[in-house]
């Protein structure tokens, strides 16, 4: 996780640019094997359809969704085909293809690249540990050194949702500018559109309690304090502290983190969406966790 921080400018850059480009007509052609075909179809969805709030739709196509195109390509010119010939049907000059690949070492996704490139492509890459000759061959690739194929989906799956929260959030600017000039940027070149900056933040989220009363007496059978409860305030700590004073910084924040399926979790995933950060929750086994001050008479007890 602490390497996934790391990838934040890339997935802005990639979010402010299919904004631009979809925005104004291009298309995105995405590609797969197993379990990346079913992400490559989970983003295409996200775009022709919506992610969150309503908009236009948007050109992406998933090249593993027509089964009949895959099985007659396979069929009559080999596995390795599949997608370079539905990148050589479907691709324009400065359109882009996103290949994922947990190994980073499939033939189709390395042909499907070589394809894409010799009609002007951008060509974008989501692996798993480099070097590998996918991100190789690619003018951009996010890589997760990671060695369980699980663990790289599943993060691929959240940098594609911070990819479309930067697109939604872009968009509208794109729309009300007008039509404006494709311009291929070279690979590294992360110059966004103006607007305000993404901060993603990676983190354990804890939820502090303050329980402040007052104290006159002790316990008759220790030497304890009293605290007569007057009120109890709750706020985001750890991570989610992070977030939030960023937020109010004039960020636009992400925030993934794990929260548990309790009361606590509910309590602290509201007090994150109300400060205006976007949560990407991941399951908790077990309890949220809570720190638990106690405040008498102006002191902590």
């Amino acid at each position: 996780m602490a390497a996934f921080r790391a990838t934040a400018p890339v997935l802005d850059s990639w979010g402010n640019h299919l904004a631009r480009h979809l925005g104004q007509g291009g298309r995105l052609l995405v590609a797969g094997n197993g379990g990346s075909a079913t992400t490559a179809q989970h983003l295409a969805a996200e775009l022709v359809g919506r992610m969150r709030g309503e908009r236009m739709p948007l050109s992406a196509i998933a090249l593993s969704a027509d089964t009949a195109a895959v099985t007659a390509i396979s069929n009559d010119y080999g596995f390795e085909e599949v997608f370079a010939r539905q990148v050589r049907a479907h691709g324009r000059a400065d359109d882009v293809l996103l290949v994922m690949s947990t190994s980073g070492r499939s033939p189709n996704l390395v042909s499907a690249v070589d394809a894409a490139k010799q009609i002007g492509m951008r060509t974008w890459a989501m692996t798993g540990a480099e070097p590998n000759p996918i991100a190789g061959a690619c003018d951009e690739a996010l890589c997760c050194p990671s060695p369980h194929h699980q663990i790289v989906q599943e993060l691929h799956l959240i940098a594609l949702h911070l990819v479309c929260e930067r697109l939604d959030r872009t968009l509208p600017q794109v729309l009300e500018a007008g039509p404006q000039d494709h311009e291929r940027r070279e690979p590294g070149d992360h110059t966004a559109v103006a607007t305000r900056p993404l901060l993603v933040v990676v983190g354990d989220t804890l939820l502090d309690r303050d329980i402040v009363g007052s104290v006159h007496r002790v316990t008759p059978d220790a030497p304890a304090l009293v605290l007569d409860e007057k009120a109890t305030t709750s706020r985001p700590g750890g991570a989610g502290l992070a977030a939030r004073l960023a937020a109010g910084r004039g960020f636009d924040v992400a925030l993934i983190t794990a929260i548990a399926d309790d009361s606590s979790g509910a309590l602290l995933n509201e007090l994150l969406t109300s400060a205006g950060i976007e949560v990407y929750p991941l399951p908790l086994p077990g309890g949220t966790p809570e720190k638990i001050r106690m405040c008498g008479n102006g002191q902590v007890l």
